[in-house]
């Protein structure tokens, strides 16, 4: 047998008079058992004096919705509805012989036939339907009186107000009702159903009629006793609004002015404001602000009758236990308040030491560009390799100083050129000198010979000086990347995070309803606005209508289109808002003719706040070699958007990565597209990849930038553009394999790619990618003399 317990289920196993499940309960018998002792007497009398009551409350001397708003709770009961019906046209009589008093009994006796009609025919009638049959009947009721009346148009304008006042009161009273019955065994209460208690209490003090003893107006002391209840309980908002509008529901009664309404509401705010300092710190200040607003605003109610019912709902309030207040319990608005001053102070702090820690690397960086400049030959080159060969071969020569004395110019240009002649083409010969230094000079071979070597070993120390030079600009550049990145933190800081409590209120007083057990909620605003709710349930066996109606009222509460996110705990639960703009990509790949692998790779990022990202990237050559280098950098990308870090920085630290990764030429082209999904922003960025499109409405767009690809140069040369993207577009990025084939340098890639989709016609992605790649192989002739890659992307909007 199943049961279900809440919204979990179950499967038990009856023994002797016990049922056996992961928790042990007592026996369905005595569960079921209705109690039928003293206090079900006093609830149903309580029913029936407050249908009664409520019955002959009168609104502005034309209207008595209360109590036909009361019976609508027992629509659909039988014997109670009857009862609470007759108690409440009973009621309205007790006002007085009026001949409005007929339109009541004929609203109780159309409400009294609908009622058998749904019975009989076992008709399930929601709360919207009773509050609208409610309504309804009384505007009837009103319409069948005035036909009395010649067709009184006043009596049918005011029982269509009525009507609708009837409709929206059931609604407020039901859900009042249904609170203060199941309150003993309730916890938690939203801000909706705190709200209906309170128009629930003030209904039951306007139903009060004017009683005195020993002039104590007992409805002023119970009016009094509600405002300071709620300002005790939920702070300076929640006393502010009960008294607010139990001077509201007095006035509109004619049993308050204008001057008692705006006592009851200040004094009530004030008093919330000093509950924190215990009851009778907040019950002084009730009476403090009171009497001295009473004292300069209207004199005539500072009579001895206000200070006894004002002193007798203070006594009231404080001989009420604790526990009494359970049923309005709710979540303090003015505790875990979040204070900015505190979390700016902290930002600020924070943002201070990371930026010297950020402007202090850019200084080591500055220091290490500013080290020296590439080395190459030049004149003062020149003249060192002649000093270093005269010194070691002229020196000793007995034609020493002849040469280089008296034909020093002449000498001197002779080895200028020499040595300029070895520099552009690596070794001289003796052949090279002119024939009368030839002639002349007796060591000539060995002129030749030390040229070379010197010319040799300074190339050689002068690649090296480059290499240090080179080496130091990349830590440079990662010095550089440390700072941005210290720098990005400093930014992604952001204080402005605000943990909905309104939303977490509740979603927990949703759980303590349905008797859901779980380890925590969070509701937790970014500075963008985005909301995300997370929470975690105890219990294992969830049924589906518990989370379709938690995912309505998180959206309810927020006021935005949330949807849940996978987990890998089926306890776990993560709202986000739903993206404006939702995201499909796929690919296509065609290997280079001979090779098994491609050179190609690319990835589908989905990233924090609504960003996706595409990456495509094509290493040097084909094969596994150019694979290993384009996996290389997709793979750091990755790991870098992950982290948080922007394009610019990724891809500087990436080409870095490539110049130290390998000691020969290694580089790699790099295609991003990063999709904002609620700016609606595509933003491109390209080092030496190929064109990119835009296709819309059957139009193409190409996005091209002229850059060189990363893992050549110390410094990456990055270019972005960004484009406004809309529902229906395909993004189309390929690598240069497919870009030769289809003549970019023409000018016709745009219009071939309209031309083979004026006879396509769909939106998969993987369809897209596919076909573009079939009509690539077909105009090669069947075969590919470079990797080929084709990755698309469709655009549609968020439901």
């Amino acid at each position: 047998m199943t049961k279900k317990t809440g919204i979990f289920s179950y499967n038990q196993e009856y023994g002797k008079g016990f049922v056996y499940m992961e928790k042990i309960i007592l026996d369905s018998k005595f569960q079921n058992i209705k109690k039928t002792g003293k206090n079900d007497i006093i609830k149903k009398s309580a029913i029936c004096v407050f249908a009664f009551l409520s019955g002959g409350t009168n609104v502005f001397n034309i209207f008595s919705p209360f109590g036909c708003s009361f019976c609508t709770i027992f629509f659909g009961e039988g014997i109670i509805f009857y009862i609470t019906v007759v108690l409440s046209v009973l009621g309205r009589f007790a006002l007085g012989n009026s001949l409005l008093n007929l339109k009541y009994v004929l609203w109780g006796c159309i409400a009294i036939v609908i009622n058998f009609i749904a019975k009989r025919m076992s008709l399930k009638i929601d709360i919207f339907k009773k509050a609208f049959l409610m309504g309804l009947s009384l505007f009837l009721g009103g319409t069948v009186l005035s036909i009395f009346y010649g067709i009184s148009k006043y009596i049918i304008i005011t029982s269509a107000l009525e009507g609708v006042a009837v409709f929206a009161l059931s609604f407020v009273i039901m859900k009042g009702f249904y609170t203060m019955r199941d309150s003993p065994n309730r916890k938690l209460l939203s801000i909706e159903e705190t709200a209906s208690l309170l128009i629930m209490s003030a209904i039951c003090i306007i139903t009060v009629g004017n009683i005195e003893i020993w002039n104590i107006n007992f409805k002023m002391s119970l009016s009094v006793l509600v405002c300071i209840l709620f300002a005790y309980r939920l702070g300076p908002s929640g006393g502010a609004f009960g008294g607010a509008f139990v001077g509201f529901m007095l006035m509109i009664c004619f049993e308050g002015s204008a001057d008692l309404f705006s006592v009851l509401t200040v004094s009530s705010m004030v008093s919330g404001s000093l509950r924190k300092n215990g009851k009778i710190t907040s019950a002084f200040g009730f009476i403090a602000v009171s009497t001295v607003m009473v004292f300069y605003i209207n004199m005539e109610l500072l009579t001895l009758s206000w200070f006894k019912s004002l002193i007798t709902g203070i006594i009231l309030f404080m001989i009420i236990p604790e526990k009494t207040f359970e049923f309005i319990k709710s979540y303090d608005m003015n505790e875990n308040v979040y204070d900015s001053r505190y979390y700016m102070t902290m930002k600020n702090i924070t943002e201070k030491n990371l930026k010297e820690c950020s402007d202090s690397f850019y200084a080591l960086s500055d220091t290490f560009k500013k080290l020296g400049k590439n080395k190459k030959y030049n004149a003062s080159s020149i003249k060192t390799v002649i000093d270093e060969v005269g010194g070691k071969v002229c020196k000793n020569c007995g034609l020493f100083s002849y040469c280089w004395e008296k034909d020093f110019y002449n000498t001197y240009k002779i080895f200028y050129d020499s040595v300029g002649l070895c520099e552009n083409k690596g070794q001289i010969f003796v052949d090279d000198f002119p024939n009368n230094f030839k002639k002349n000079c007796a060591k000539v071979i060995t002129i030749v010979s030390e040229i070379n070597k010197d010319c040799e070993e300074f190339r050689s120390k002068i690649f090296w000086e480059n290499r240090i030079k080179e080496s130091r600009d990349l830590v440079g550049e990662q010095l550089f990347a440390v700072g941005k990145i210290l720098e990005n933190i400093e930014q992604r800081i952001d204080v402005r995070q605000i943990f909905r409590e309104d939303i977490e209120r509740e979603i927990k007083a949703y759980f303590d309803k349905k008797s859901a057990e779980f380890y925590y909620i969070t509701a937790v605003e970014s500075g963008k606005g985005e909301i995300t709710v997370k929470f975690k349930l105890k219990d294992y066996v969830i049924e589906k209508s518990f989370i379709e109606e938690t995912g309505k009222i998180i959206s309810k509460v927020s006021g935005r289109k949330m949807r849940r996110e996978k987990t890998d705990d089926n306890r776990v639960f993560v709202y986000r808002e739903a993206k404006r703009y939702n995201v499909a990509s796929s690919s296509a790949v065609f290997c280079k003719k001979g090779n098994t692998v491609s050179g190609d790779n690319f990835t589908f990022l989905p990233l924090a706040e609504g960003e996706f990202v595409v990456a495509l990237s094509d290493g040097m050559g084909s094969g596994e070699e150019a694979n290993r280098e384009s996996f290389f950098a997709i793979e750091l990308l990755e790991r870098f958007f992950k982290a948080g870090f922007d394009s610019d920085i990724s891809i500087k630290l990436i080409n870095s990565a490539l110049l130290l990764n390998s000691t020969k030429d290694s580089f790699a082209t790099l295609d991003i597209c990063k999709i904002d999904t609620y700016k609606k922003k595509a933003e491109f960025v390209k080092t030496g990849a190929a064109s990119s499109y835009i296709m819309r409405n059957g139009k193409v767009m190409a996005v091209r930038q002229e850059t060189l690809p990363i893992g050549i140069f110390s410094g990456a040369d990055i270019e972005k553009s960004s484009y406004e993207i809309r529902d229906g577009d395909i993004i189309i990025m390929i690598t240069d394999g497919i870009e030769d084939i289809i003549e970019k340098n023409t000018g016709e890639d745009e219009k071939w790619f309209e031309d083979i989709f004026s006879v396509f016609r769909s939106s998969n992605p993987k369809d897209i990618a596919d076909y573009i790649m079939k009509e690539a192989i077909k105009k090669a002739g069947g075969q590919a003399n470079d990797d080929m890659t084709v990755v698309a992307s469709r655009i549609w909007e968020g439901l």
